[in-house]
């Protein structure tokens, strides 16, 4: 897989379909040192019927760390958060 005009690539370690993504994330502006990071997703429902997503995003080089929680807000959370809105979810 990749994201971000291949900035990002990775690999789809597991599928569990309305429940759980797992995936390896690599950006090409790592070294060579550092190792693949691992991102996970969750969901599950709440009371309310609505859906909680939940992100673990392990293994991110210390000095991408800051840069990488500004892109997930940017390009990723804010963009999940409009759609879902536009689709009527909560």
């Amino acid at each position: 897989m990749s994201a971000g005009g291949k900035y990002i690539k990775g690999k789809i370690l597991h599928l569990k379909s309305n429940k759980m993504i797992v995936q390896t994330w690599r950006a090409s502006d790592w070294t060579k040192e550092d190792p693949d990071s691992v991102l996970i997703l969750t969901f599950s429902k709440n009371e309310d019927e609505t859906t909680l997503m939940t992100m673990v995003h392990a293994n991110v080089p210390d000095n991408k760390f800051e840069e990488l929680k500004k892109g997930w807000k940017e390009h990723y959370w804010s963009k999940w958060k409009k759609y879902i809105k536009n689709k009527g979810g909560k």
